[in-house]
């Protein structure tokens, strides 16, 4: 069902998605850093001095891709919330009318 524009009445309406970007942008840099700043134990396993640098390289980047990963997934639910609740979410490409959608009592 499409979206009609309350003060116009057009169909030409499109999704901002403010909060569900912003959210993802910052879980991503909060996810990567928190995940980072952990270190990693692969490098312990690895032995020796240079497969313990490399083990733990390499250890801290898969933490800092999941964390990212993570928090950006995360980030975007909050993100979502906040547009569909307090954001005026949605704006009219006609008029230029933004506005929130109205959730059924």
């Amino acid at each position: 069902m499409p979206l009609i524009c309350p003060k116009c009445r057009s169909g030409r309406v499109e999704a901002r998605d403010v909060g569900k970007k912003t959210g993802s942008a910052l879980g991503v840099i909060a996810g990567a850093a928190g995940a980072a700043t952990g270190g990693a134990a692969l490098g312990a396993i690895a032995g020796g001095p240079a497969g313990a640098v490399l083990g733990h390289l390499a250890g801290t980047l898969m933490r800092a891709l999941v964390g990212g990963a993570t928090g950006c997934a995360v980030g975007a639910a909050l993100g979502e919330v906040v547009d569909e609740n307090i954001l005026a979410n949605h704006h009219c490409l006609n008029c230029g009318h933004r506005f929130r959608l109205k959730r059924a009592e």
